[in-house]
This record gives C-alpha cells, sequence and structure tokens, in this order.
C-alpha cells in the first residue's frame, strides 16, 4: 500500500477545528495527529470527527486501557455519542507543559456510495495528572451512504486545539 501526504496542518495558535477536504483519487484516508485541547477540567478530551460537516448518525464503541504505577484497567464505553464520531483521546491543558496525544484515524473506502462508512482509530497519550498512560481503539460506524468530502477534527469537551498541535492527512492507495 502506498502512502501519499495530501495535506499538513501545523498550529501556530490556539483553533478551535481542523478541516481537511480536497481528498481526490485514493481508495482509503488516513488522519495522524498529534494533539493537545485546552479543556481544563480532566487530564483527557476526545477527537471528535465531524464528516461533510454533518454531526449526526454515528455509533462508536471506545476500548481503551489505563496503566498506572504498574496496574492496567481495560473497559469499553459503548455508544459514547450519536453526535460525533470519536477518532481517539488526547491529553489537555491540565497535563504538562509539552504533552500531547497522538491518534491514528483510518477512513477506508470513503469516496464510496451506496455503503455505511466505517472509521478506525488507535490513540494514546500519558494522562500526567493522573500518572497513567491511556491508549486504546475507536470503531466508528457513519449511518450514512454518501461519500465522505469533508473531514473536521475538533476536541469533544475542550473549546480549541492547543498551539503545537499537528495534524496530517494521507492518501492510501491500493497497489
Amino acid at each position: 500500500m502506498s502512502l501519499t501526504l495530501m495535506q499538513k496542518v501545523d498550529l501556530t495558535s490556539d483553533t478551535a477545528e481542523i478541516n481537511f477536504t480536497n481528498f481526490g483519487g485514493y481508495a482509503n484516508l488516513m488522519v495522524v495527529a498529534s494533539l493537545r485541547s485546552n479543556f481544563a477540567t480532566l487530564g483527557q478530551d476526545g477527537i471528535a470527527v465531524r464528516l461533510n460537516d454533518i454531526a449526526t448518525g454515528f455509533s462508536s464503541i471506545d476500548v481503551k486501557s489505563e496503566v498506572t504505577s504498574g496496574t492496567q484497567n481495560l473497559w469499553q464505553d459503548a455508544t459514547i455519542s450519536t453526535n460525533e464520531a470519536v477518532g481517539g483521546r488526547t491529553a489537555t491543558a491540565i497535563s504538562t507543559s509539552g504533552i500531547k496525544g497522538t491518534s491514528q484515524i483510518l477512513f477506508p473506502s470513503y469516496s464510496e456510495s451506496g455503503w455505511l462508512k466505517c472509521i478506525m482509530a488507535e490513540y494514546k497519550f500519558y494522562e500526567s495528572t493522573l500518572s497513567k498512560v491511556v491508549m486504546g481503539k475507536v470503531g466508528t460506524t457513519w449511518n450514512s451512504t454518501v461519500p465522505i468530502n469533508t473531514i473536521t477534527l475538533y476536541p469533544a469537551d475542550g473549546s480549541a486545539w492547543e498551539a503545537g498541535s499537528v495534524a496530517t492527512l494521507y492518501g492510501l492507495q491500493a497497489s
């Protein structure tokens, strides 16, 4: 599979949303993000995804593992939201300075019509307020059969991505 960098967003100031458009000609899309939310209540925030500027018709399952002082906790959150797709979780403003979370979000067969869209995400970050490593996977289904033409990333709880956050969009072409 061939991977081609299509767009890169490197934030120099706090920004409410990161938008990707103009995909053209690839079988699949992948967003790789290193993000930090300005949310100041908890040490983690969700990476929310809106498709085609539509924020309805989603169902997600988030399976995550947290490790604190050598003790592992594993759990699943079913049907997180019907108003947004979940692209993972990330660090927030109350985490130690310089800590961001990473997420890789796959959009297979995004341009096909007639089929529901599925999204897979993997994420990892360090929640310094509780000294724990959090990692997980999210599966989301969008109850729409139209091709995806816009991908928007925004914090589920915070109001902006902090300066220094980076998101890149790649096109994946089957070989």
